[in-house]
């Protein structure tokens, strides 16, 4: 893996200071979730955005090149996932949530349980990426994006045309607008006990959801759903769920939405 990174790093060194376009080949037996049991993959490759000249605040277009088969027959499926991360640090497949440097981007996808056992895969930070494209603004603490085939099982994947990638396409090296900045979510003590104390920021009035949800991507409990006013707000979560019943010790997410944008937080409760 670390020998995949420093050739992808070497590789972009020598490009503008913002590669204009890049095509990155992707295996179809390649992933960042969680991976069932009787399933068979290999690593996602972290793509280095600091090495194609990409920071946090770029607005960049993602879009599927070539396509791939999952199963018998040919080429037909060009659906992807992606999920921007701080490092590139991926956990084990056996872990629910793989990417612990996972950067919510606003734009989410939900990922269904893995065949033929059904576990969790769901990371809340991920989006979709097919054809046409999305267009997403790389998101503040962004260094490396993952990428893998949308799928449950990776073992019987192919691809015979060997085209299958991503394409980055630098649309703005504008800034982000401080209209769109984080909501600079946190959680304190993480890992808690008995309760922990949610923050964040809001740069303007306005009406927000604040939900806690667990690893498979399941609502436990909505801490606040309601206008609020500019400024810093805190909430907190006694680890309990919207039945007042206490949630078991394991991950889970506390994630902010304010229209089309949204913000996650890991939570690590310990009983």
């Amino acid at each position: 893996m670390s020998r995949m990174l420093l050739l992808v790093s070497c590789l972009l060194c020598c490009a503008s200071p913002a590669a204009a376009q890049t095509t990155f080949p992707i295996g179809v037996q390649t992933a960042y979730l969680h991976i069932d049991p009787a399933d068979l993959a290999t690593d996602a490759l972290a793509i280095d955005l600091g090495a194609m000249g990409l920071v946090p605040g770029y607005t960049i277009q993602l879009e599927t090149a070539g396509d791939w088969n999952a199963g018998p027959g040919g080429d037909v499926q060009v659906g992807m996932l992606g999920v921007f991360s701080g490092d590139a640090t991926l956990l084990g497949p056996t872990f629910a949530h793989r990417v612990p440097g996972a950067i919510d981007a606003g734009i989410d996808n939900f990922s269904g349980g893995t065949w033929p056992n059904n576990e969790p895969t769901e990371i809340p930070e991920d989006f979709t990426i097919s054809r046409p494209g999305i267009t997403i603004v790389i998101p503040p603490g962004a260094k490396f994006l993952f990428v893998t085939p949308a799928d449950i099982y990776y073992r019987d994947n192919s691809d015979p045309d060997g085209d299958l990638g991503v394409t980055i396409t630098l649309i703005s090296t504008t800034s982000v607008s401080p209209n769109l900045a984080p909501f600079a979510l946190s959680a304190q003590p993480n890992p808690f006990n008995h309760q922990s104390s949610i923050r964040f920021h809001l740069p303007a009035a306005t009406s927000v959801r604040l939900a806690v949800h667990d690893v498979t991507g399941r609502l436990v409990r909505i801490l606040i759903a309601g206008d609020l006013t500019a400024g810093d707000h805190q909430v907190q979560w006694d680890g309990r769920d919207g039945f007042g019943r206490p949630v078991p010790s394991g991950s889970y997410f506390a994630r902010i939405l304010e229209g089309s944008r949204s913000e996650t937080v890991r939570l690590v409760r310990v009983r």
